[in-house]
This record gives C-alpha cells, structure tokens and sequence, in this order.
C-alpha cells in the first residue's frame, strides 16, 4: 500500500538511490504513492525531499562545469515536483 511506498522511497532517499535504479528508486516509490493517494503529505514531502536533492546536485555540477549532468538533475527534479516555482 501507500505506507509501504512511502517507507520504501524513504530507504532509497536515505541511500541516495534519488532517481536509479529505475522502478526502485526514491523518487519512482514516492510517484507510486502519490498516484495512490494524491493527498498522502508523506509521500509530497519524500517528493519535495528528492526535488531538493536533485537540485543541490544540479547545481554542483553546474559549479563543476558539469552542464549535462546539472541539466539531467534539473529535469529529474521537475519529475518530482513539476510545480516547484525554481523550476519554473
């Protein structure tokens, strides 16, 4: 169910695990849920969580000069939270 979803994204975010492996990964065990339960706020803030990480991971890359992979952090983030305004 969504609790176990939920439980399972926060593993993977724990881990690291943001985006990959696919279909194990935080961000695919949070979308799960919230596709479930759209007003789970657990799984919005795992949601949040990743968005977040991605973007602090975009934006070392970028101060890398890493452009692909901040570009490939950025559209990930804005799959976990497509109305996030810093996406915009």
């Amino acid at each position: 169910g969504v609790g176990t979803l939920v439980a399972a994204g926060d593993i993977a975010l724990a881990r690291g695990a943001l985006v990959a492996p696919l279909g194990t990964s935080a961000i695919d065990y949070y979308r799960r849920a919230v596709a479930l339960d759209p007003a789970n706020d657990a799984a919005r803030i795992g949601l949040a969580a990743v968005a977040d990480a991605l973007l602090r991971d975009a934006d070392a890359a970028l101060t890398a000069g890493r452009l692909a992979e901040a570009e490939s952090a950025v559209r990930a983030a804005g799959l976990a939270r497509p109305d996030d305004p810093r996406l915009q």
